[in-house]
């Protein structure tokens, strides 16, 4: 088994970079320990994940974000950093940045799947479950 590029891990970042790679003439293999079956429609995990605009942008670009349900998508509208028990805090303002959001929430497993379908599509990418990587 030869194969040009080796991405190990189906999670978002795999999927991602092996998407990324479909414009070329690169071989791809994933390796992932999950079953095919898990990964086409991975369970909810409890893991929500903050996108920045330019995650967004690159989801865009990538055609996973277009999988992803508009009403599973939330606005991140305001955010406070503390710090422990200190009475200092940031605030951030969507209104004082932007006109419609800090980033977005989107549910991990929601991620995962949008790029495991975009990824199903492509002629040069092999995905070999229920294997893994050991060095």
């Amino acid at each position: 088994m030869k194969h040009q590029v080796v991405i190990v891990g189906a999670g978002p970042a795999g999927l991602a970079f092996a998407r990324a790679l479909s414009g070329t003439d690169l071989d791809v293999l994933i390796v992932e320990r999950l079953g095919h079956a898990e990964l086409a429609d991975p369970a909810i995990d409890g893991r929500d994940i903050a996108l920045t605009h330019l995650s967004i942008k690159i989801l865009k670009e990538l055609g996973a974000w277009s999988r992803i349900p508009p009403e599973s998508v939330s606005a991140v509208k305001e955010a406070r950093v503390i710090d422990g028990t200190s009475p200092y805090f940031l605030h951030f303002d969507h209104r004082k940045v932007c006109d419609d959001a800090l980033g977005y929430i989107v549910s991990n497993h929601l991620i995962r799947k949008a790029l495991f379908d975009e990824v199903q599509t492509l002629p040069n990418v092999e995905l070999l479950t229920e294997t893994a990587a050991v060095s």
